[in-house]
């Protein structure tokens, strides 16, 4: 059995108490033996429930860890969450990858705050001899999977806000549609934000998001399709073949340009529709 340790700004919250069943379930779908064993947080109480670290490790029968060090020396694989606070990515990493040499890791969505501090995780990854990838889910969705030759694309999605959940709609676009992205602008109608990303080639984006809206695609002006499976799941697996074998199926560049396009989607929201121009 090869341990897991799981590492957040606070232990419980919404991934952290998911994933536990989520990777037992998905160990016994791809014939692999993994183990959340080890949690360590860095607040001991959770910011969304109250619970303290203890009484989560209690109750998932997970052992405590009292420093980044220890941590990375018992567990074989490593978790960063922190889900939504991707501003502690990087302090995580400075103080996680010096004592995880050679060890693999997943680091939760949002990867960073911005592109400078997502360039300086690679920067340390490198220093350290880490590897590593952070996405959101919805990339694995299954509606997704076979969608290619696309001129224009349309995503809708929701979430408790803007900077935290438009990361997912990002992702869709980018596997989609590619990196070479020229701009950027939102704007607010009738209290929808409505993106728009041009490519170099002409190729159009857009990105809706709305706090109640589900997630759904429409490609080149067809019918508009939700996104309705277990992305969550088909996550969990690409992790633990991630663990095994160190593969991972998309490159560095996606993630870079996921969030600069995302500083810049963010930027355009703050300057009332300012154009931003990505290189």
């Amino acid at each position: 059995m090869k341990s897991i340790g799981f590492i957040d700004y606070y232990i419980s919250e919404w991934h952290a108490n998911n994933y536990p069943q989520w990777i037992k379930e998905a160990c016994d779908r791809l014939g692999l033996s993994y183990e959340v064993k080890y949690a360590y947080a860095k607040i001991d109480k959770s910011i969304s429930d109250g619970r303290s670290t203890d009484e989560w490790c209690k109750l998932f029968n997970v052992t405590k860890c009292n420093s980044a060090k220890e941590i990375c020396e018992k567990s074989d694989n490593i978790f960063i969450l922190a889900p939504s606070n991707p501003e502690m990515h990087l302090p995580l990493a400075k103080e996680i990858f010096p004592h995880a040499k050679n060890k693999r890791i997943y680091i939760d969505k949002t990867f960073a705050p911005n592109l400078k501090e997502a360039e300086e995780i690679y920067c340390l990854a490198e220093k350290y001899n880490i590897s590593f990838f952070s996405t959101s889910a919805l990339r694995y969705a299954e509606e997704i999977k076979n969608a290619n030759c696309v001129n224009k694309l349309e995503v809708y999605g929701g979430g408790g806000n803007f900077a935290e959940y438009i990361i997912h709609q990002v992702e869709i676009l980018i596997k989609i549609m590619g990196i070479d992205i020229s701009s950027a602008k939102v704007t607010n109608n009738e209290n929808v934000d409505q993106c728009e990303i041009k490519f170099n080639d002409g190729r159009i984006g857009y990105l809706s998001y709305y706090p109640q809206y589900d997630f759904a695609i429409k490609i080149d002006d067809k019918e508009l399709k939700k996104i309705q499976s277990n992305f969550f799941e088909l996550l969990i697996e690409k992790i633990l073949v991630f663990f095994e074998t160190g593969e991972i199926d998309f490159s560095k560049d996606q993630t870079i340009a996921a969030m600069a396009l995302r500083e810049a989607l963010i930027k355009s929201k703050e300057n009332n529709g300012l154009l931003v121009e990505l290189k």
